[in-house]
């Protein structure tokens, strides 16, 4: 009996997974929709100082460009720390201790600086 004209799948064949129902897609996507816009505005604002960062200390302040670099590589590298450091707290307090805790620490470094 050839398989080549044959209506029955052979047994090597993949069955499809079932696909999940456009009702249901809808709901959790309208949910999470908040939440994408609260990180795309938190990561835009970050961001949006490093195009004028280099700009600023080259032109206004009159460094060199190795100091340009090094202001700019200090900026990695304290996200990096901060990331990890921010990582292992939540991991070890909880998110809303976490969450908490960024903006009182950022209150403490504005008030030891600015009074």
């Amino acid at each position: 009996m050839s398989s080549i004209g044959s209506k029955r799948p052979s047994s090597s064949a993949v069955t499809p997974a079932p696909s999940t129902p456009p009702e249901l897609v809808a709901p959790s996507v309208t949910a999470l929709l908040p939440i994408i816009g609260v990180v795309f505005v938190g990561y835009l604002v970050i961001g949006l100082a490093m195009p004028v960062l280099p700009l600023h200390v080259h032109q206004r302040l009159g460094l060199s460009t190795f100091m340009v670099g090094l202001v700019v590589g200090s900026q990695f590298a304290a996200a990096l720390v901060s990331r990890i450091w921010a990582g292992h707290y939540a991991h070890g307090r909880g998110a809303k201790h976490a969450v908490v805790a960024g903006p009182e620490r950022w209150r403490i470094c504005y008030e030891l600086r600015f009074h």
